[in-house]
């Protein structure tokens, strides 16, 4: 069973998320990202714009439904996974430190360490 506090965790996390993807779309993240690149490209897609954001949207509109539905039946080996997310977004600390520049998304990249580590500090309490 998912803690409460795991729970609360996560619903921030949902809240950091959604401003981050919001940066990233103020700053045009969707032109310098590799993955959206790639996706649009193997879609047949010539907006990776396009590509970002649809992929942002029904990725966190999906979660947000799953968490509402699902929140006392989720497995507990689901959210190691969800947990991925807070060391992928380190990404965007590397791009800005390997170049000396803002990285799109750097700003509220802060917040996912932070966050992080108290998710999986729950994480490993729940078990």
């Amino acid at each position: 069973m998912i803690s409460d506090d795991l729970q609360f965790i996560f619903l921030i996390s949902i809240s950091v998320s959604i401003a981050h993807n919001l940066e990233e779309y103020i700053a045009r993240h969707y032109e310098i990202d590799v993955a959206s690149k790639l996706i649009s490209k193997y879609l047949k897609i010539s907006v990776p714009q396009g590509t970002h954001h649809l992929f942002q949207i029904i990725f966190w509109i999906l979660l947000a439904i799953f968490f509402l539905i699902f929140v006392d039946k989720w497995p507990l080996w689901f959210m190691p996974v969800f947990g991925t997310i807070y060391i992928f977004e380190m990404h965007h600390f590397l791009k800005s430190f390997t170049s000396w520049k803002y990285s799109p998304g750097l700003i509220t990249a802060f917040f996912f360490p932070v966050v992080g580590f108290f998710f999986w500090k729950a994480l490993i309490n729940s078990f």
